[in-house]
């Protein structure tokens, strides 16, 4: 089978795009915004928040989508609005189209608008429990928790880790799993909505589930925005471009965090 040609961003700039965006739900009010103030042509579909606690059924899923959009051949980039989230992207292969992904571990990066926001306030405890309008307005709970379903995902041993990714990545991810459990529960705030309603159900959370307080953050949706609006054709920090024949890996640090690569054997 020939391979497809590959495609740089570069091709991509100057002219309207056609765009197919498959994100996770918890995005869909920040997407939304950025959709209707795009210059190009977006076709979204939205995923269930909860579909990431099965990370090979949601990887499965999402291939089947890239397949299906990159056979209708009307496309010029598929948009994925996920971050690494539990290995559920790990593996994913562009096929006719190439794929652009924010450079992120899981949606608090994308609500919280970098990867230097993300770790100052998560990675000292990466089991903080956080939620948001997109969080709490889709079906599920309201609140993500637990670094060991975002992080290995589908069962997955540090063995298993070492297995695909190598020991440097496993090691990672073994001093991740070791960070203390505390923190109060925090809302993220979305800077293009009314948040009071949305504040008020995770003040209840709060209160009744943890017994603690509830730490409020300025949410900031620049990377939510740049995915659908164009960011990535020039900024490869936070965004990575995945062309034809090639996959997503995952690398399990705060600062690369997915790589594109060839398949094994090609």
């Amino acid at each position: 089978m020939d391979r497809p040609a590959v495609t740089k961003a570069s091709q991509l700039d100057g002219k309207v795009l056609r765009l197919k965006l498959i994100s996770c739900e918890v995005l869909v009010y920040a997407a939304h915004t950025a959709i209707i103030a795009s210059d190009d042509y977006i076709s979204p579909v939205f995923m269930p928040k909860d579909a990431h606690n099965r990370p090979d059924e949601l990887r499965t899923t999402l291939q089947t989508l890239i397949d299906k959009a990159s056979d209708e051949r009307t496309f010029d980039a598929i948009l994925l609005g996920y971050g690494l989230c539990g290995n559920s992207i790990a593996g994913l292969t562009a096929r006719s189209v190439p794929l652009i992904v924010p450079r992120a571990h899981d949606c608090c990066t994308l609500f919280l608008g970098s990867q230097t926001r993300y770790k100052k306030y998560f990675s000292d405890c990466p089991s903080r429990p956080w939620s948001s309008p997109g969080y709490i307005g889709s079906a599920g709970k309201e609140f993500h928790e637990g670094v060991e379903a975002h992080v290995l995902g589908g069962g997955r041993t540090i063995e298993d880790i070492a297995a695909l990714y190598g020991n440097e990545n496993a090691k990672y991810v073994e001093e991740m799993l070791k960070a203390p459990d505390t923190g109060n529960p925090v809302f993220i705030n979305d800077p293009d909505m009314d948040n009071s309603e949305f504040k008020k159900r995770a003040q209840t959370y709060a209160q009744n589930e943890k017994g603690a307080d509830l730490d409020f953050l300025t949410g900031d949706n620049r990377l939510i925005h740049g995915l659908i609006r164009g960011a990535w054709k020039k900024n490869r920090k936070e965004y990575l471009f995945i062309p034809p024949g090639s996959r997503i890996a995952g690398v399990y640090d705060h600062e690369e965090i997915i790589r594109a690569e060839l398949p094994r054997g090609s």
